[in-house]
C-alpha cells in the first residue's frame, strides 16, 4: 500500500465512527473475491493525481554534493462505505466528510508528511451486491497534497586558477 493510501487508511480506523475493523478496509481496485460477503467492507482508492503549480528549484548544493527539484502534487483518495445498514455507512462517511473541514484532518495528515486540502461532500452510491440485495454504499472524497521531487548530482567546482586579469583589448586587440 503507497504512503498515502496508509495515511488515509490510518485516519478512516483512528476517526471514522462508529470505527471500521481494519480487517474490512481494502485499497480499491481488486479483486471482488476478498471482499466480506456481509458487505460490510471500506475502500480506499487513489483516483487522480495532478500536479499543481511549476516546479521548485534548489539551486543551493547540498553537503552530499547534490541539487533538489521539486513540484507539489495533489492526491484525491476516494473512501467508500459499505454495509447493508445505511446508518452506519452515512455516519461513517460523514464523520470523514466533517473532520475533513477542520483542523483535526490537517493536523492528523500533516503529522504523516501531508498537506490536507479538504473533503469533498457525501455522495450515496447504492449498487446490487452479488446476493442481489442492494449495498448501502457512501463515498468521500479526501484532496491531500505533499512536495514531490527529484535529487540530483550537482556539477560544480570547488577551486578556480585565474591567470590574471588583463584589459580585453590588449589581450585581443581589434582589427
Amino acid at each position: 500500500m503507497s504512503d498515502v493510501l496508509k495515511a488515509v487508511f490510518d485516519f478512516v480506523i483512528a476517526r471514522a465512527s462508529p470505527a471500521p475493523d481494519p480487517k474490512t478496509v481494502f485499497q480499491g481496485y481488486r479483486s471482488a473475491s476478498v471482499l466480506p460477503k456481509d458487505n460490510d467492507y471500506t475502500l480506499i482508492t487513489l483516483s487522480a493525481l495532478s500536479r499543481r503549480g511549476t516546479n521548485y528549484n534548489q539551486l543551493a548544493v547540498d553537503a552530499e554534493g547534490n541539487t533538489c527539484e521539486t513540484f507539489l502534487q495533489e492526491y484525491v483518495v476516494n473512501v467508500d462505505f459499505c454495509h447493508y445498514d445505511q446508518d452506519i455507512s452515512l455516519r461513517r462517511a460523514n464523520s470523514l466528510a466533517l473532520l475533513g473541514r477542520g483542523a483535526a484532518a490537517v493536523d492528523f495528515f500533516a503529522a504523516r508528511g501531508f498537506g490536507f486540502l479538504f473533503a469533498d461532500d457525501t455522495l450515496y452510491l447504492p449498487f446490487e451486491g452479488d446476493d442481489r440485495q442492494f449495498v448501502q454504499r457512501l463515498r468521500v472524497a479526501l484532496h491531500l497534497d505533499r512536495q514531490e521531487g527529484v535529487t540530483l548530482p550537482a556539477d560544480y567546482f570547488t577551486r578556480a586558477k585565474i591567470q590574471g586579469i588583463k584589459n580585453i583589448d590588449v589581450a585581443f586587440p581589434p582589427d
